[in-house]
């Protein structure tokens, strides 16, 4: 008897939900065809990463210190959690797009499921299918996810971190904010503090929430606190504590400290507005050495700060659709201002607005970076959809007019310059207008909030437009794959990446004699291409992230000197250019002699260095 009623009211809940369920199955199998769609034509996406992923499979001592490079010289800039995952991938399914990407698209498409949970429980059922069908055609979380950097595998960490604090906050169960702390404390260790850009957002939401209960419920609060420290800073920690002679150096940090790297170059460096190293004018450099650099830093989507950084060029198609929804979520959220602050639309927003304000006044913030607040985007142009629906009377239907002509018209200006994207946003633009139409004749009929739900649906056509291009069109591989694939669509896009390293043509140049490295190499990136498609130790002579060499002046002389690395590879733009610090330089031409007969391209020269 108790069996019968178990199923039957398993059965009533189904019957409820089902229309629910399906919409969601059917919101995710769309996530999973734009991030997993001819994966493997994506080669090894971001080859910085994927020359560690290969270099940490080697060995656990490797794996555990996220060694960069296969002799082990370097750690990656980027804490190891997602890198670990990798790993594991690559082992399983071999080291290719399947498993070097497959876990970064998988994370993004989790991120939609985990953002329509967490939408669904602070909005409604509504608000969550929009919030999802918002994130699963969203370009920039489309982008990101078919490449190998960690940044979708962040998104879905914040999106489930969101749901535990809602749920923690509006039951209350303020136990659970323990497991919101460990998952804070896992996506620290995705990607340091990018993930924590959500923190303001929680202080302001929990402070307003609890204000009356702060007292009361200190202890799981104070908890929750150390929790996250403890989870957070455990690898960095052990990594600190290993003696140096131990473990590899930590790149990017000339102190040769984790706590470094991590308060300086990803954590300070980051924050505050100024040059980016790598794309920063070179004093003494000619006029179109710089140039080229500053042009670069515009492709690569940083150096361009300004209040209309996300719905400009090629952020436009990339971004802005999404970010003007998301705004208007907030207008019409706010618009019940009680309902607003007291509940978790003031965390949404406040989350968003945070993103949205850091991302345009920061010069080093790439594109990727919006994974930090993608989730929050999302829930807004769902809340947007649920405050329409709920506003009853022609105010409604106007809203609702207002904000998807609004966005499908600024979307069809922002595709100008990108002639693959024209004829699709056309389309999205009718399919748009058809249903602000729809909404305007029904305005003062019985299924009017059906309606109006649908234009906010439609409207998502116009950010998919990109999402459809990326998924299809976009060319990838490169030294670093784009942050914004959509440059490739623009007016003049910048040649497609490309192998840049003749790593063929340099080990024929080099052959195998048991060094412990192959050959050295004039930059990080470069080392980074080299081990990533040569599955080779190379050692890596200059940090263009740093403008340093990677190894103090004493310790690169006594290593050329010692017969470990038998030669070099140097690029002559950069020798000739003197973009390569004069202490490295002078190692080098003190051990190490040019071979003129040697040929690796016409931009390489190759130095033979002898003990």
């Amino acid at each position: 008897m108790q069996y019968l009623q178990r199923t039957r009211a398993l059965y009533r809940f189904w019957q409820a939900h089902a229309l629910e369920a399906g919409g969601l199955i059917l919101v995710l199998g769309i996530a999973a065809w734009f991030r997993f769609y001819a994966l493997g034509d994506a080669g090894l996406g971001n080859l910085f990463y994927a020359s560690t992923v290969r270099s940490m499979g080697l060995s656990w001592h490797h794996f555990w210190y996220a060694a960069y490079d296969p002799a082990g010289t370097l750690t990656v800039d980027k804490p190891p959690l997602a890198l670990w995952i990798q790993v594991i991938a690559t082992k399983m399914k071999g080291f290719g797009g399947a498993g070097l990407i497959g876990p970064m698209a998988l994370a993004g498409t989790v991120a939609v499921a985990l953002t329509w949970g967490a939408a669904r429980r602070s909005a409604g059922p509504l608000a969550a299918l929009v919030a999802a069908v918002a994130l699963a055609v969203f370009p920039e979380s489309v982008g990101t996810a078919r490449d190998s950097t960690m940044d979708a595998m962040l998104a879905a960490f914040l999106a489930g971190a969101a749901w535990l604090l809602i749920v923690a906050v509006e039951t209350p169960r303020p136990r659970l904010l323990l497991a919101w702390a460990v998952a804070m404390g896992l996506l620290f260790n995705v990607k340091f503090f990018e993930g924590f850009l959500v923190m303001p957002a929680v202080v302001l939401y929990v402070g307003l929430r609890w204000r009356r209960d702060v007292l009361v419920r200190w202890r799981p609060m104070a908890g929750a606190v150390g929790v996250l420290v403890a989870v957070s800073v455990l690898w960095v920690a052990a990594v600190e504590l290993t003696p140096p002679d131990q473990r590899p150096r930590i790149m990017n940090d000339r102190s040769n400290s984790a706590i470094g790297l991590v308060l300086r170059y990803n954590g300070i460096e980051r924050v505050l507005p100024g040059e980016v190293t790598i794309f920063a004018p070179i004093p003494g450099a000619s006029a179109d050495t710089n140039a080229q650099i500053k042009a670069s830093a515009l492709i690569f989507g940083v150096g361009d700060a300004g209040a209309g950084r996300l719905v400009t060029g090629s952020n436009g198609p990339l971004l802005g659709a999404t970010v003007l929804l998301a705004l208007a979520g907030i207008a019409l959220s706010a618009r019940r201002p009680k309902r607003f602050i007291e509940g978790p639309a003031l965390f949404w927003s406040a989350w968003a607005v945070t993103g949205i304000v850091l991302f345009s006044v920061s010069n080093r913030a790439a594109a990727q970076y919006t994974e930090s607040y993608a989730p929050a985007l999302a829930v807004l142009v769902g809340l947007a959809a649920a405050e329409a629906v709920r506003w009853r009377g022609w105010r409604g239907t106007l809203a609702t007019i207002v904000v998807v002509i609004g966005v499908a018209a600024y979307g069809r200006w922002a595709v100008r310059a990108h002639p693959p994207l024209t004829h699709a946003a056309d389309i999205a633009v009718v399919v748009v207008g058809l249903a602000a139409l729809l909404v305007l004749l029904a305005w003062s009929r019985r299924h009017a909030p059906l309606y109006r739900a649908i234009a906010f649906l439609a409207v998502l056509a116009v950010p998919a437009v990109g999402s459809i291009w990326i998924t299809t069109e976009a060319p990838h591989g490169g030294q670093i794959t784009r942050p914004n694939p959509l440059v490739y669509a623009a007016k003049r896009p910048p040649l497609p990446g490309g192998r840049t390293v003749p790593v063929d043509l340099i080990l024929a140049a080099f052959p195998d004699k048991g060094t412990k490295y192959r050959f050295g190499i004039d930059g990080v990136n470069n080392a980074g291409e080299a081990i990533a498609y040569g599955n080779i130790p190379v050692l890596p002579v200059w940090n263009e992230y740093q403008r340093a060499g990677v190894l103090p002046a004493e310790e690169l002389d006594a290593l050329l000197a010692s017969g470990e690395v038998p030669g070099l590879v140097l690029g002559l733009g950069r020798v000739r250019g003197g973009l390569i610090g004069r202490d490295v330089m002078d190692a080098v031409q003190k051990r190490c002699r040019l071979d003129p007969r040697a040929r690796v391209g016409q931009e390489w020269s190759v130095w033979r260095c002898a003990p």
